[in-house]
């Protein structure tokens, strides 16, 4: 397999100030891929069997992902595959905006912030995958004598700002009857947010995370709800507007996709040597650990899938929930976020998977 493994750390401040510098200069032109989608020049023509030896494809993932292909019998990939690391989705966005990333992956919320910078983020979403949803809830501190989230009202809530858990906390509040001013909302970090929990600073917590949850769960706290109904489990890979430019890029992305598809297929029928792969990057024990994989695939089996109207209307559903707390500022038809410049050779490398 070959690869490098790199660990990125963006300056911050840099990266806003090269974020700006990009213009509309970000923006492909070519062909349509499909009405209200972003426009890229990806070819008709399949390139999956094209000489990709001198294509180097930068990828955000985690850490252990060369691990996970080797076991799945997957890592002769006929490219040089860089597995980039950030610290989030937010950050790796920002390095798709300036051409430091060919592909990443993430949740519903970076996309939304990365279309509202300057020339649109420099990115499409290509492809899509669904996980469980299991693991994001809304918890009591310990000793708080809350049942419901209607007993929230004039009560301070922390939250994960401008991530699922701001999303699902405004779902829930609305489903109690309540909207977003009837408590006092404090943004916290997900552990400034658990020390303000034990300590009684906040009555209840939206996070997500086992490992946190369980961590304040042990200490005395109390679930108040899941978001297991409430979130869609969608999460997107975007790629690179000029990455997608180029016809052995597209092919390379493709193929990775697809490994990670098998992957995903060899995770859900070997649970017990995930768990011994990934384990060093959790808090559990290792039997703790394989219960609550085996809940995951329980509930859902993560798979790849190419752009389709429910992806798309979920997606709007969160830019339109954030928008209305104030936390996006522009109307958006997020359908303009999505590219069909893989779709077809992606389609067909799943269909053969089958």
């Amino acid at each position: 397999m070959k690869k490098r493994i790199i660990s990125l750390a963006l300056s911050l401040a840099l990266t806003v100030s090269a974020l700006a510098g990009c213009g509309s200069s970000a923006s492909a032109t070519g062909t349509s891929a499909s009405a209200g989608t972003k426009e890229t020049s990806a070819s008709d023509e399949s390139s999956t069997s094209a000489d990709l030896s001198d294509v180097t494809l930068k990828v955000w993932a985690f850490e252990y992902t060369p691990e996970l292909f080797k076991a799945a019998g997957v890592d002769d990939i006929p490219y040089n595959l860089d597995i980039v690391s950030f610290s989030g989705g937010n950050l790796a966005y920002q390095a798709l905006a300036i051409d430091q990333l060919d592909l990443t992956m993430g949740s519903e919320i970076p996309p939304l912030f990365a279309a509202e910078t300057e020339g649109g983020g420099n990115f499409a979403i290509v492809a899509s995958y669904k996980s469980s949803t299991l693991g994001q809830q809304l918890v009591a501190g310990p000793g708080q004598n809350i049942t419901s989230v209607a007993e929230l009202k004039g009560k301070r809530v922390g939250y994960v700002e401008a991530t699922t858990a701001h999303y699902f906390l405004a779902k829930m509040l609305e489903e109690a009857g309540l909207t977003w001013n009837d408590i006092d909302a404090v943004p916290l970090s997900p552990s400034d947010g658990l020390s303000a929990l034990m300590s009684g600073d906040i009555v209840a917590f939206a996070l997500f995370g086992w490992a946190q949850i369980n961590a304040n769960e042990d200490a005395g706290g109390h679930l108040l709800e899941s978001a297991e109904d409430i979130l869609s489990g969608n999460f997107h890979y975007a790629a690179n507007l000029r990455s997608l430019e180029d016809e052995k890029k597209r092919a390379a992305m493709v193929d990775f996709l697809i490994r990670m598809e098998k992957v995903f297929r060899w995770e859900a029928e070997h649970i017990d040597e995930y768990a011994k792969i990934t384990k060093d990057y959790t808090s559990f024990e290792l039997d703790v650990y394989e219960k609550q994989l085996t809940d995951d695939f329980k509930k859902q089996r993560t798979e790849i899938y190419t752009n389709n109207t429910d992806a798309i209307a979920s997606l709007q559903d969160v830019h339109d929930t954030l928008q209305g707390l104030g936390v996006l500022e522009n109307d958006l038809d997020v359908s303009t976020l999505f590219s069909d410049a893989l779709t077809e050779d992606l389609n067909a490398g799943l269909k053969a998977l089958d």
